[in-house]
């Protein structure tokens, strides 16, 4: 890309970032609900559970069974049965839910999982069980949050050294274990 189209694309995501910090104008996405969408037991439609949230719920989609079963220490992708195409400039962050761990026993495997703007299929969530037992998510279940993200590409400039810092590379607990 050059310069004006990189300048073009911060300018309007600055704009809309604005209009959502000030004008309490919300960024569009496009999303298309797959005929597996469940939106749980009122069926709702994507959307944040209270003002001001970052992350929406992500719902596992119907199957077969209505049922996910991921054994013991085992990983498995649930579909939540809905594509989105995002702005350009931004990504779709896909988080393990706060509770999940805690009251079901599982997390986003990869999380924060990224689906880029370029990508328009079916997000999936890789799903770990992080017990010795066998878990069961149901259908429209809320299996994990997602997050819309602004990103930005760089230009990497090979260099022989790096500028010193105060830390250097100092790395795991390099600032003490308490």
């Amino acid at each position: 890309m050059d310069k004006e189209v990189y300048v073009n694309m911060f300018a309007n995501m600055a704009s809309q970032i604005y209009d959502v910090m000030f004008e309490g104008n919300m960024m569009s996405v496009k999303i298309v609900y797959t005929d597996d969408y469940n939106g749980g037991m009122d069926n709702k439609k994507m959307e944040y559970a209270h003002p001001g949230d970052s992350g929406f719920d992500l719902r596992a989609q119907n199957n077969e069974t209505g049922l996910y079963d991921i054994a013991p220490g085992g990983t498995i992708i649930i579909p939540v049965g809905i594509k989105v195409s995002i702005p350009k400039g931004t990504e779709l962050q896909v988080r393990t839910r706060s509770g999940s761990p805690l009251k079901k026993g599982f997390v986003v495997a990869n999380s924060p999982g990224t689906v880029d703007s370029s990508y328009t299929g079916i997000i999936g969530v890789i799903c770990h069980n992080i017990t010795d037992t066998l878990i069961t998510i149901e259908s429209g279940e809320r299996i994990a949050q997602g997050v819309i993200c602004p990103v930005f590409q760089v230009n990497f400039i090979e260099v022989a050294e790096l500028d010193d810092t105060e830390r250097g590379d100092g790395a795991y607990n390099s600032t003490g274990v308490t």
